[in-house]
């Protein structure tokens, strides 16, 4: 949830990820930053600085402002911003003081079938199934 005057959140990828089904859920009025086609850039891990997420290096952020196309999408609560993940760039564009709701969303993880961690799923052995007591046998 963020509230009026919010900074916007930077672009980034969340690098650990990849393959993943990412679903934004917006639960109030709001808006979406998202880089279309950013996810046929070339992904390596010198991409991105520091522990892997939030933190594009300047020579990924160079190639994608020549590109890409940065996009604020306008959301009303019930629409949904679905991207592959750890390749799609995003970010969270700024609260003003004038906006009419707080920004609240939610986050839904899809793991496809024949990726590693989904099949860990549907075997119940992913953190997900063992943290929560669902699958600890």
């Amino acid at each position: 949830m963020k509230g009026k005057g919010s900074a916007a959140f930077p672009a980034h990828r969340d690098e650990n990820d990849v393959a993943r089904i990412q679903c934004v859920l917006a639960l109030s009025d709001c808006g979406f930053d998202v880089w279309p086609y950013s996810h046929t850039l070339p992904h390596k891990k010198g991409d991105v600085d520091g522990d892997g997420h939030f933190h594009l290096s300047e020579a990924f952020v160079r190639d994608l402002k020549a590109k890409c196309e940065q996009v604020v999408f306008s959301a009303k609560a019930g629409d949904v911003l679905i991207f592959r993940g750890g390749l799609t760039v995003h970010g969270v564009p700024e609260i003003g003081e004038n906006h009419p709701s707080p920004r609240v969303v939610t986050y839904a993880s899809f793991w496809p079938p024949g990726t590693t961690k989904g099949m860990l799923h549907a075997r119940k052995r992913c953190a997900c199934c063992t943290t929560l007591g669902h699958g600890a046998y």
